[in-house]
């Protein structure tokens, strides 16, 4: 990995901190969100099997500018809960019960819950080209329940990043992503931001906007998503030559 590369980045996102986190565009909503989400998630998953889609509905309006792209994954659960409740309840339980656990079990976990969502499109909705769960979303869904111990999988956005600091390996294409070398590109990253000061003291400062409705982020898994994000979205690689 290209330190260089990433303190230029870094330097940019810090230059920037004030414009990323004020009117229009509000960057800290990831935070509020996120902090939100998982006692939203944890009220749905303990509601009864005629509430559950309409809960689990309340928490996907919350977070569709995370999760729901094109394709309406998350959409595509609360549909599914309403023919099969217990079926998604019991997916979301088994896939958060790996939340913590070791990068091979979580994959395993990922892929378990990726399967049986396409198993639940291809009964209710064959002809329909909604609803498709991907690696984006139920990373997402992890990502959001416990962003300490998960990382979020934005396809373009995570290989432009890599790209521009040089982190070569390759974890491939849809499908067939290998998620084990993502998580090795984060934890190196993460790593190297931690030791970054100023970007350390910069990030405090989105607390005073809301100190008490923000999560905590106290392994800054949320920042680590939040610079790879902003990097494509605000051009923050303008100027930097990469390969």
């Amino acid at each position: 990995m290209n330190r260089d590369r990433l303190q230029q980045i870094t330097n940019r996102y810090i230059e920037r901190f004030e414009e990323l986190n004020a009117l229009p565009k509000q960057e800290y909503y990831k935070w509020q969100i996120i902090n939100r989400f998982r006692p939203m998630m944890e009220n749905a998953l303990s509601s009864p099997s005629d509430e559950f889609s309409r809960r689990l509905d309340t928490v996907r309006k919350m977070t569709q500018n995370i999760i729901d792209s094109r394709t309406l994954p998350f959409r595509g659960l609360v549909e599914f809960a309403k023919e099969e409740p217990d079926t998604v309840r019991r997916m979301f339980v088994d896939l958060f019960q790996c939340a913590d656990a070791h990068n091979e079990q979580k994959i395993i976990a990922i892929h378990e819950f990726l399967n049986k969502s396409h198993h639940l499109r291809e009964e209710y909705f064959r002809e329909s080209f909604l609803f498709n769960d991907d690696l984006h979303s139920v990373t997402g869904y992890l990502f959001m329940y416990d962003p300490d111990h998960n990382y979020l999988y934005k396809a373009t956005h995570c290989r432009a990043f890599a790209d521009c600091v040089e982190f070569y390996d390759d974890w491939g294409y849809g499908a067939d992503t290998k998620m084990d070398v993502f998580f090795r590109m984060c934890d190196a990253v993460l790593a190297a931001i931690k030791e970054n000061e100023a970007l350390m003291a910069t990030a405090a400062n989105r607390y005073e906007i809301d100190p008490v409705g923000m999560h905590p982020d106290s392994e800054k898994h949320i920042l680590l998503f939040d610079l790879i994000y902003c990097c494509t979205t605000y051009d923050l690689f303008k100027g930097i030559e990469y390969i």
